[in-house]
């Protein structure tokens, strides 16, 4: 085989190598900075409807993973958040906070019921308002969008007001929900209203503590 023959086939093999290998897409440095919680890290809020103030606290983060799709492959990172009713650990209800590319994922599991995952919470940076993220299933979009806001007695940054709508399983039958929930760079969620057939929170930020990177 002459020199030319054997350069054209290792260039072949190193195409064919790059095509077939499978591409990692990291997490967005950008969203990382901004959205990662780490132990520490605490939001007390309070139902407006009952008045009862209730923390949700970062105790852990996941170890990072890798969630696969039929092109590639995604690495994940996630804050699993548990939840205090007036100081009291109801370990029956936590939240995992995910991150993967530059999305952020929300999974919110009480009382051993079918977990609320929330597949596309938001992307970062925010795009348009009225863009929809999601499934058709599940759409979530930001409808409304202010550079800054007050929330807790503060003034908050990049303030971003997500509506979610679609429809849970429950004992036979199915429950519509429509969730809301307004999200700063500041504290992350400041505010988040469920709206499940007739089970209904609204909580409003109180206090906050932040730990990231």
């Amino acid at each position: 085989m002459n020199r030319f023959a054997l350069t054209t086939l290792v260039l072949l093999s190193c195409v064919i190598a790059s095509c077939t290998k499978e591409r990692v897409t990291p997490v967005d440095s950008v969203l990382r900075a901004t959205f990662a919680y780490k132990p520490g890290t605490y939001w007390i809020y309070k139902d407006s409807l009952s008045g009862r103030e209730d923390s949700f606290a970062v105790l852990y983060n996941e170890s990072p993973m890798l969630s696969r799709d039929q092109y590639n492959k995604k690495a994940t990172e996630s804050s699993r958040i548990f939840v205090y009713y007036n100081g009291i650990l109801n370990d029956s209800l936590y939240c995992n906070w995910f991150l993967s590319e530059n999305i952020v994922h929300y999974w919110y599991v009480a009382d051993g019921k079918a977990p609320m995952v929330y597949d596309v919470l938001f992307g970062y940076p925010y795009t348009a308002v009225d863009v929809q993220y999601g499934s058709v299933e599940q759409p979530c979009k930001i409808v409304s969008y202010q550079l800054a806001d007050s929330f807790a007695g503060e003034l908050m940054a990049n303030v971003a007001e997500i509506d979610v709508k679609g429809t849970m399983d429950s004992v036979g039958y199915t429950i519509p929900y429509n969730d809301r929930f307004f999200v700063t760079t500041t504290a992350g969620i400041v505010k988040m209203s469920f709206r499940h057939g007739f089970v209904n929170n609204v909580w409003e930020l109180q206090r906050y503590n932040i730990v990231r990177q």
